[in-house]
């Protein structure tokens, strides 16, 4: 991590001031998901996201994730459809969680307290 830092200061100093960290980043492993030289794969990642993250999560490989006692009781998609928010791009894991840090629970990408408030940054109709 020393060395990935060396040239991501800005990532070093945002995340330092985060309140929960991704495995991976608190061990300093940043490997474990990037290639240190190069990829196929946008932002230099190991494998395609979804597939990256189902690689350690794997209870998630169903291609539903199961969200609480939310509307969706056979578990939310979390792929083969548009991103909503984030135009041009599959949903993916990274639709609703930050893959580093956040100051959210369950590493939420959205300044958000609860799962209701996740859900309406999509489903606000």
């Amino acid at each position: 991590t020393d060395l990935c830092f060396t040239c991501h200061t800005e990532q070093k100093k945002e995340w330092n001031a985060k309140k929960y960290t991704h495995g991976p980043v608190t061990l300093g492993k940043c490997a474990i998901c990037h290639s240190p030289h190069a990829t196929d794969n946008q932002f230099n990642l190991l494998k395609p996201s979804w597939d990256l993250c189902t690689t350690c999560h794997f209870e998630k490989g169903s291609g539903t994730h199961v969200l609480g006692d939310s509307m969706f009781a056979e578990g939310h998609p979390t792929r083969n459809r548009p991103d909503p928010i984030r135009k041009g791009k599959e949903l993916n894991c990274a639709s609703c969680h930050n893959p580093h840090v956040s100051n959210f629970p369950h590493l939420w990408a959205f300044e958000v307290q609860t799962l209701y408030e996740l859900c309406q940054k999509c489903h606000n109709k």
